[in-house]
């Protein structure tokens, strides 16, 4: 805002300067018209001063000032306004509490807060219990099962058979391997383990992930906030470095600005002496313009006059001080 302001008055001073001098212009000129070879003093247009060439030269840096305007703004628009907010508002204590608000390992009730990972944790506990009470059912009948094998005694009816004693004991085992005992056993794999390990990963991706969330999250903001703070940094140098350069600008057009109204008010003193002189209201011989501490009375002629803000307008070096090129 402050170069955008320093941009308008650089504008104003030019257009000032441009005016006072295209008016004097004018009004010469109308003067040329109405008394014709009785104007004899030199046009306006043909005065040996440089005044409008300085003028176009500040008029163009200041172009190519108001592009590097632009650029700044767009550079400075292009940041997140939230983003923005938070590192040119903030207190450090205050970015570093919103950072721990976006912590990588999200606690408990971060957690749980999140239906997909309760959810899972629910349909895990679930498959534990009936894991558990699956275990339970086994070994009851595997408890059962050894309490019958001890309770019954093989020697009478071995005894009582003729026949091969390997081939009785296998018998006898085969009365008592339960066989639906050992299919309970092996179809908790399937029926209960697999779905609690199925539900556990769940669980667990559904953790992961949350947690992957958060540190992208983090890493996401700490990547924006150090993207905005460096972009800040090197606009306010560069906005510092504008400030510096309209202030030189200004100053020049300042002095531009006190060397035209110069110029402008001993033409003016001139021309109000000419016309006194020919409408016969000053007193003066016809023909010799009166005095004026502005005009300098050449020997040449009447009129021909030479003017201190020749010297002034130049300076020592005949050119106008230049502004240094805009920045950036």
């Amino acid at each position: 805002d402050a170069l955008d302001q320093m941009s308008q008055a650089a504008e104003h001073s030019i257009t000032k300067c441009e005016d006072q001098l295209r008016e004097e212009a004018q009004e010469d000129s109308r003067c040329h018209d109405r008394f014709g070879d009785r104007w004899n003093r030199t046009p306006s247009d043909q005065v040996p001063h440089s005044f409008f060439t300085q003028l176009q030269q500040y008029r163009e840096k200041l172009n190519l000032a108001n592009e590097t305007n632009a650029k700044l703004r767009r550079k400075i628009d292009a940041i997140d306004a939230a983003v923005f907010d938070a590192v040119s508002k903030k207190t450090k204590e205050e970015l570093e509490a919103d950072l721990r608000s976006t912590s990588a390992t999200p606690g408990q009730s971060r957690l749980a807060a999140d239906p997909k990972i309760e959810a899972a944790r629910i349909r895990c506990a679930e498959a534990v219990d009936y894991l558990q009470a699956e275990l339970a059912n086994v070994k009851e009948e595997v408890e059962s099962s050894r309490q019958n094998a001890l309770q019954e005694n093989p020697t009478p009816s071995l005894l009582q058979r003729q026949e091969d004693l390997d081939a009785a004991v296998q018998e006898l085992l085969a009365a008592h391997s339960n066989t639906s005992v050992l299919e309970s056993i092996q179809s908790l794999q399937t029926r209960c383990l697999e779905p609690m390990i199925a539900s556990f990963n769940e669980w667990n991706s559904a953790v992961v992930a949350k947690i992957g969330q958060a540190e992208n999250s983090r890493q996401g903001k700490l990547h924006a906030w150090d993207s905005a703070a460096t972009a800040l940094i090197t606009s306010s140098g560069e906005a510092a470095e504008g400030v510096a350069f309209f202030s030189r600008l200004l100053d020049y057009l300042g002095q531009i600005d006190q060397q035209i109204g110069d110029y402008v008010f001993a033409r003016t003193e001139e021309k109000n002496g000419m016309l006194r002189n020919l409408q016969g209201s000053y007193g003066a011989p016809h023909g010799q313009m009166p005095s004026s501490p502005y005009i300098q009375q050449s020997p040449t002629g009447p009129y021909q006059a030479t003017y201190s803000y020749q010297a002034q307008s130049t300076g020592a070096s005949g050119s106008a001080p230049p502004a240094s090129a805009p920045w950036g």
